[in-house]
């Protein structure tokens, strides 16, 4: 008896184009961050860049009261869309990100979580720019915050 072909899905081809083309925003941030944000040395630390970029709150303080509102939206606008776009594709494809998008979408909403893993994304950068390193060395190092035993970081 014949066997038959199995022809995928057309979901199946458009989810791939889909997943190249955020592949595709993830080049897009690598290349054109270093542009905007001009030579890394003149951010003292990941804060700074992550205002300049406009992924922090606005903070509205009056008599030991402090309020944080909505992002400020400093910097370029440009950059800031790319990083929440790439955060969408980072936290499919980077467990440990994964899992920060995961917690706080359940907890905050799926649009803070995607802000919260883009601010997240901008240090990374700014951490591998400023040392002149990739991802993979990145992950190598890891973060020893709240570790107990010394494990590297997670990154698939």
């Amino acid at each position: 008896m014949a066997q038959k072909k199995y022809i995928a899905p057309k979901q199946s081809r458009i989810g791939q184009l889909i997943d190249s083309l955020f592949l595709l925003v993830l080049v897009y941030v690598t290349l054109f961050a270093p542009l905007v944000l001009g030579p890394i040395e003149r951010f003292p630390d990941a804060k700074h860049v992550t205002s300049y970029v406009g992924l922090i709150p606005r903070e509205d303080s009056s008599a030991g009261r402090q309020h944080f509102g909505h992002l400020t939206k400093q910097g370029n606008s440009l950059l800031r869309f790319l990083l929440v776009e790439a955060a969408q594709v980072a936290s499919r494809y980077d467990a440990a990100l994964g899992r920060v998008y995961r917690r706080l979408a359940f907890r905050k909403g799926a649009a803070s979580a995607k802000v919260a893993v883009a601010r997240k994304l901008a240090i990374r950068l700014y951490i591998m720019l400023r040392d002149g390193i990739n991802y993979q060395e990145f992950c190598r190092r890891g973060s020893h915050a709240g570790m107990l035993v010394n494990k590297p970081m997670v990154c698939e």
